[in-house]
């Protein structure tokens, strides 16, 4: 599972339609994360995020899988919106 977690981040963070190569990668606590892409476990480890985050929010492209689901696209005030 983590394995193909990695292969579907990398593809996401890295797709051709370049959503995401201006930003750097968030460093330091998530809830200072604006303006960077990240990835953390969430909801005591119960799912995954990948993606870009503003004001430690996921905002912007981004995927999360949890148990089965995959979630993909866009984010908007910590809420998948489409």
């Amino acid at each position: 599972m983590k394995k193909l977690l990695l292969i579907s981040v990398s593809a996401l963070l890295f797709s051709v339609n370049g959503w995401a190569e201006n930003l750097e990668y968030c460093a330091g606590d998530k809830i200072t994360w604006h303006n960077c892409i990240g990835k953390s476990l969430e909801g005591d480890r119960k799912y995954e995020y990948a993606g870009e985050y503003k004001y430690g929010q996921k905002h912007g492209q981004g995927m999360m899988l949890w148990d089965q689901a995959k979630f993909e696209g866009e984010w908007r005030d910590d809420e998948w919106y489409y």
